[in-house]
């Protein structure tokens, strides 16, 4: 039996934890809510609330996170030297000194350590998948409707920025071989656009268009290949499909799931990874598994953008 806890993890439905919790060989531990946290009240139908960090680690195999890795740096160094396995955000906003060191207790402890990719688990890009092979050329729009008095908009461009190389690079496993950032200031120095743009050496071309202006939020992601065109709109669950070599020819499906969906899956999927390969992962072995994105491709830009 495999002892799943979550820290600090409200964007889940009841639903999605009696799917998490309903899974064969696993059983639920609790969802970390410190007293400080904004739903530290919040009531679950099937999973109990914890407010002792050290109870959540000692009850768990498994603990997965999903808020800023910033804010939960001390309790994942706390668990991953307890030997727990951990499925957490990507480590954008940590320090390469932070980063290093927990994969350093990660492999010491000999536990996996798995950075979450949740738009791999998108049903729209399984519905992408199935339509590509190899695209040759890229076009990602990301319109973002927030301004600078409501967010951190350094920090949530960056993590945009994450999350659309992740899609791009889904449909394109290969290794970055150049990239250029372009940033297009306003008079508060803070960037109203960012325009990206990678180079893989499979001769993948991506380009990456975010902003933040107002309006409808924009989240498409354009791959071109062999004569069709397959638009991904992860915003509306859209699939677009247009034979460049047929005009006039479009076909489009909506897609049904919301965006917790993708990280339950993902769990789904990291919780059967440990299971299987529970040997691999005893504390003293050489078992250990760190999961990135190509080429660690998502980390050399984070650590590029002087935002």
């Amino acid at each position: 039996m495999v002892r799943l806890g979550l820290a600090e993890s409200t964007c889940f439905s009841d639903n999605h934890l009696a799917t998490l919790s309903g899974q064969e060989g696993v059983s639920f531990t609790g969802i970390y809510l410190p007293d400080n946290h904004p739903a530290a009240n919040h009531n679950f139908n099937c999973v109990p609330v914890i407010k002792d960090h050290c109870q959540l680690i000692a009850g768990s195999d498994i603990l997965v996170f999903s808020g800023n890795p910033s804010n939960n740096y001390e309790l994942i160094v706390a668990a991953l030297r307890d030997s727990r396995h951990i499925l957490m955000p990507k480590p954008i906003f940590l320090s390469r000194k932070k980063v290093d060191h927990l994969l350093k207790l990660a492999e010491e402890a000999g536990v996996a350590l798995k950075f979450s990719q949740p738009l791999h688990f998108h049903p729209v890009m399984d519905k992408v998948q199935e339509l590509l092979t190899k695209p040759e050329y890229v076009e990602i729009k990301r319109r973002i409707n927030l301004t600078g008095a409501e967010n951190d908009i350094k920090h949530i461009m960056t993590g945009s920025l994450s999350e659309c190389t992740d899609v791009s690079l889904f449909t394109n496993n290969s290794n970055l071989k150049k990239y250029k950032i372009l940033h297009l200031p306003v008079a508060s120095d803070e960037p109203e656009m960012i325009h990206t743009r990678l180079e893989l050496d499979n001769a993948c071309i991506i380009n990456i268009q975010l902003d933040r202006f107002r309006g409808e939020e924009i989240f498409e992601s354009i791959y071109y290949q062999n004569g069709i065109e397959v638009r991904a709109d992860l915003v509306n669950n859209r699939v677009t499909v247009i034979r460049t070599d047929q005009p006039g020819e479009e076909t489009y499906s909506c897609i049904p799931g919301d965006p917790s969906d993708a990280l339950v899956a993902e769990i789904q999927q990291f919780i059967k990874i440990i299971r299987t390969d529970s040997s691999q992962h005893r504390p003293g072995t050489n078992g250990h598994i760190s999961f990135l994105i190509s080429s660690n491709v998502w980390h050399q830009l984070a650590y590029s953008l002087a935002i």
